[in-house]
This record gives C-alpha cells, structure tokens and sequence, in this order.
C-alpha cells in the first residue's frame, strides 16, 4: 500500500474518513492518467486488481476504468474503507455506447454513501453523495455534477453551458471485477470504436487537464485551451514523457 501511496503522491498517513477520501480521489487522478495505450497496442487486458494494481503503483501508469477503479478500489479497502464496485453504462451524445454494462465505479460508505470515480477521464473530482440529488460545484472538473437515483439505478449528470448531461447510469447492487469481463472483450475487440484504435492519455494537473491523442496535446489551464500538434511519433512519444512518464 505504501508503494501505491508514494506512486500517486499522497502524503500523511491515510484513515478511513472523507478528508483522506477525497485526498487520495484527487492525488489519483492527478498521477494515474486514463488511457487505452495497452488496448491499442492490443493483447489481453485483465481486470482483476492483481493485474491493475502492480500496473499502477509499481510501473506507474494508468489503465481504462477497470484498471484504475478496480486498483483505487483495493486501495482504499487496504486503507480500511468500505468499497463496493457497482456496474455502470456510460452514454455518448445522450445514447448508449455499450450493449452492456460498460463501467466500473466504486461505492464508499462513511456516514453517507458516496460516488468515487478514478477512471472516467475528465469528471468529477470529489466524491459524490449518492443520497442526495443536489448539485456540487466541483472547481477542479471545471463545472457541476450531481446524482439522482431512480428505481433502483443511479445516474451521473454533468452540467455544460446551463444544460444538464447525462455521463453515465449505474446499478446499485454490487458485482465482482469478473463482471466486466464481456465488456473489456468488447471494448478492446471491437474496431468500429475509436476507443480500440485512437491512442490517448489524459489526466487531472493542479490548474486544469492535459490530453494527448493521437495527432494533439491539449492542455487546459481554467477554460484555456492550449493545442500543440504532434509531429511525428517521435514527438508523440516525448510529450507521453513529458505530461505522463510513458514510454
């Protein structure tokens, strides 16, 4: 535990209340980017924290939400919170990406039920609370998310130019990491998504966001947007050096 807690850059020792959740949320999201560089090169992708967790705190590098969520997940059990991984749906442009579920993001129990999410890219940056539907300002992800529950299914909504988005849906009852094996076959396999053949890297940094894809690097500071076009892949691999230590 201590390896991945120096790998993300969290200092103090950790318990098992909000400050050190919402601590190790925001470390982890600064340090462990979301990425499909394994995905692209190809080759299996386990999920099971056996596989993630080393992948992230010994080789320091990032992963897809079954990799991350499933390490941050083991994580804070090894911290001694109590952690249940629920299954979710993510939607693109208000429609279903997946026929399944899709997602992997970690319910955490204090004194209320909170929403925890390393792993879905550019979202929210706290916990969320999952008894409660009102909005939270979130000033690190840049706008407000909240999260209504409704028949037994929560979903995530992220507001955008005073509109309200709907980022992705998700089951109450907990699974087991093999649930999402169907999934991370499809996802991995399937070569109408781009997610299987565009490589990309983007994480938290203490101003904003940076993202690397396959022909930009976009480094948001605020609402400013800084877009440098890549090269060559030569240059492709030093600015993965440089914003994220790959390579």
């Amino acid at each position: 535990m201590q390896r991945y807690l120096a790998r993300i850059g969290f200092e103090g020792p950790p318990s098992p209340d909000w400050d050190t959740l919402a601590g190790l949320q925001l470390a982890h999201l600064r340090s462990a980017p979301f990425e499909n560089i394994d995905v692209v090169a190809g080759g299996s992708i386990p999920v099971d924290a056996g596989a993630s967790v080393p992948k992230v705190a010994d080789q320091e590098r990032g992963g897809w939400c079954f990799e991350l969520n499933g390490a941050f997940a083991a994580l804070l059990e090894g911290v001694g919170f109590r952690v249940q991984r629920l299954p979710g749906l993510v939607y693109m442009g208000g429609t279903e990406a997946s026929p399944m579920d899709d997602h992997l993001c970690l319910r955490v129990d204090l004194d209320r039920p909170w929403l925890v999410d390393v792993g879905f890219g550019d979202s929210f940056t706290q916990p969320l609370p999952l008894d409660s539907d009102e909005p939270v300002d979130d000033e690190a992800g840049g706008c407000r998310f909240r999260v209504t529950i409704d028949e037994g299914r929560g979903t995530l909504w992220s507001e955008h130019d005073e509109s309200w988005r709907l980022d992705y849906e998700f089951a109450l009852d907990p699974v087991q990491l093999s649930h999402f094996e169907p999934a991370a076959h499809f996802l991995s396999t399937n070569p109408d998504l781009d997610w299987s053949k565009k490589r990309f890297l983007t994480r938290l940094t203490d101003s904003g966001r940076v993202t690397l894809r396959e022909q930009k690097l976009l480094v948001r500071t605020g609402r400013e947007v800084e877009e440098t076009e890549v090269e060559s892949e030569e240059h492709w691999r030093a600015l993965a050096r440089e914003w994220f230590d790959h390579g």
